[in-house]
């Protein structure tokens, strides 16, 4: 304590209550001295000045803080009085609540019913909840009419003792589906049939999902029905798959009904114990390829024969291969026969190269047989096991010359002589003919530094044809 206010101080004993008042009030403004040390001072100094004076000073002061801590440490204080004023500052909840909390003898029955009319949820529920002695029916009916679920529920799950029922009723009229789950979930002998109606009613989904999921004793053929009423396929999947107990066949039909293929198909890919054959056979009337695929390659025990049966009908060439290269089981001869009555000479070789079980020979026949060179070429250099003999033969007789070239240059064992053997028939059909045979000619003579070059050896180039002397000189 400073001089100036000792010296202030002592010049107050004796003074009679209206000026000691007056005094007080100019000597706290003047100073800004901490109460406790003001009120324990002129306790020391003033025998005149009775605690309740001082407490009304106090009181005067309309500082809810410094009136808590006169109740709270000065002894004798007038308690019930001091009370009183801290109701009068301001109606304030939380300074209810301190007092309450913080007073030793305070009047918890009056400060109860202060703080009931201040209607503040938080600072309901704090009181009964910390306060010894608080009335918890009364505050219950309170933490009701404020119908704030949360605190509703905080009320009911964290203090002894309390109207379970009345609670509940009051967490339902707040049709707040979060804590009415929260309620059912975590509130010992909750109403389960009541709150599960109401979350029913309400249409949350997750909240519908989550009391199924997580209440004991939930009644879920009733959250099940729910679930399909509203006709929300991605929640009758996650229903189906996280639910214990759900009845699946019910549910299934429920998303078909939806008619959403992706969840149609999520459903068999996820769900334990999904009626496969009755999902795949909706997959399969929409004919969309992708998901006839997709449910071939992923589901387990799918029929895959009825689905590639469903591929094959569609007539979808990317997808036919497709199917026989990814899914496990498909039959590859049915659908290699598919490939070929297409006489697509892309994806014959596309089928021959990927697709593991495929008849190389008949596909190389196949390739052959349409007379394309880029594909003739590309099977004998991408096709494992490819008939490369074979292969170079169909090829001469394309009598393109520029994948004639290509195939010797880049075909691993190409039988370049045999190539080079094959093209003179053509030269000399071209010259009996009159056609032209330069690029013929030439070709051959690229074969023959290929062959020179891959061999890394000197040889003679035979005679092509004997009596004509333009062949003579190569």
């Amino acid at each position: 304590m400073n001089e100036d206010f000792k010296e202030r101080l002592n010049n107050l004993i004796g003074l009679d209550s209206f000026l000691l008042k007056k005094s007080l009030k100019e000597l706290f403004e003047a100073t800004g001295v901490d109460y406790t040390n003001y009120i324990c001072a002129l306790k020391q100094k003033g025998k005149r000045v009775s605690i309740n004076e001082l407490a009304q000073e106090i009181i005067d002061t309309q500082d809810a803080e410094k009136i808590c801590e006169f109740a709270r440490n000065v002894k004798g204080a007038p308690i019930d009085k001091l009370s009183q004023g801290i109701v009068a500052t301001n109606f304030n909840a939380q300074h209810i609540y301190c007092f309450a909390k913080e007073v030793k003898g305070a009047p918890i029955d009056i400060l109860a019913q202060k703080m009931i009319i201040t209607k503040n949820a938080e600072y309901i529920y704090r009181f009964a909840h910390d306060i010894k002695g608080a009335p918890i029916d009364k505050l219950a009916q309170a933490i009701i009419d404020t119908h704030d679920a949360k605190y509703i529920y905080y009320f009911a799950s964290g203090i002894k003792n309390v109207p379970i029922d009345k609670l509940s009723q009051g967490v339902i009229a707040t049709h707040n589906a979060e804590y009415i789950y929260k309620f059912a979930l975590d509130v010992k002998e909750a109403p389960i049939d009541k709150l599960s109606q109401e979350i029913i009613t309400s249409q949350n989904l997750e909240y519908i999902l989550y009391f199924a999921r997580f209440v004991k004793n939930a009644p879920i053929d009733k959250l099940t029905q729910a679930i399909i009423d509203i006709h929300n396929a991605k929640y009758i999947l996650y229903f189906a798959r996280f639910v214990k107990n759900a009845p699946i066949d019910k549910l299934a039909q429920a998303i078909i009904d939806i008619h959403d293929i992706q969840y149609i198909y999520y459903f068999a890919c996820d769900v334990k114990g999904a009626p496969i054959d009755r999902l795949s056979q909706e997959i399969i009337a929409t004919h969309n390829v992708e998901y006839i695929l997709y449910f071939a390659r992923f589901v387990k025990n799918a029929p895959i024969d009825k689905l590639t049966q469903a591929i094959i009908d569609i007539h979808n060439l990317e997808y036919i291969y497709r199917f026989a290269r990814d899914v496990t089981g498909a039959p590859i001869d049915r659908l290699s026969q598919e490939i070929i009555a297409t006489r697509n000479a892309e994806y014959i070789y596309k089928f021959a190269r990927d697709v593991k079980e495929a008849s190389i020979d008949r596909l190389s026949q196949e390739i052959i047989d349409i007379h394309d060179p880029e594909y003739i070429y590309e099977f004998a250099l991408f096709v494992k096991e490819a008939p490369i003999d074979k292969l170079a033969q169909g090829l001469v007789a394309t009598q393109s010359i520029l994948y004639i070239y290509k195939f010797a240059r880049d075909v691993k064992d190409a039988p370049i002589l045999k190539i080079r053997e094959s093209i003179l028939p053509i030269i000399k059909e071209r010259k009996e003919n009159n056609l032209e045979t330069d690029a013929y000619i030439l070709l051959l003579i690229m074969l023959y530094e290929l062959y020179k070059e891959k061999n890394k050896e000197i040889f003679k180039l035979p005679f092509l044809i004997e009596d004509d002397e333009s062949f003579g000189r190569i």
